[in-house]
């Protein structure tokens, strides 16, 4: 939590640039910023898959977390505004958004489950 809180004050203190860049690979250098805590969330679902095993939270944050680091890369590429990575890039951010849905519904019947066993 801490960690998270850090990155925010970092987003929030730091101003991001959001200049297209068409003449280079990376259309917005930028966006790769949020791929840091992503790793890190990444780093600890693999710890704990290898501690525990893999349960049906740990693949749906899994999941989720390919989603939104494909969705970053897309973004990253986009050359210009409404282009087709643009456009891909927030269908892809609506199917995280979704995926996340699921990964609260699966949080709840495994926390009713839980509860129906004691």
């Amino acid at each position: 939590m801490t960690l998270i809180a850090a990155w925010s004050l970092v987003l929030i203190a730091v101003p991001l640039d959001y200049q297209y860049y068409q003449d280079g690979i990376l259309g917005k250098p930028p966006e790769l910023f949020p791929l840091l805590p992503a790793a890190v969330l990444g780093y600890f679902l693999f710890m704990d898959i290898e501690r525990r095993g893999i349960t049906e939270i740990n693949k749906w944050v899994a999941v989720v977390l390919v989603v939104f680091v494909v969705e970053q890369l897309t973004m990253v590429l986009s050359a210009e505004l409404f282009d087709f990575a643009f456009q891909l890039a927030h269908v892809l951010q609506i199917l995280s958004v979704l995926l996340i849905v699921k990964l609260g519904a699966s949080l709840i019947r495994e926390d009713e489950w839980m509860r129906s066993r004691s």
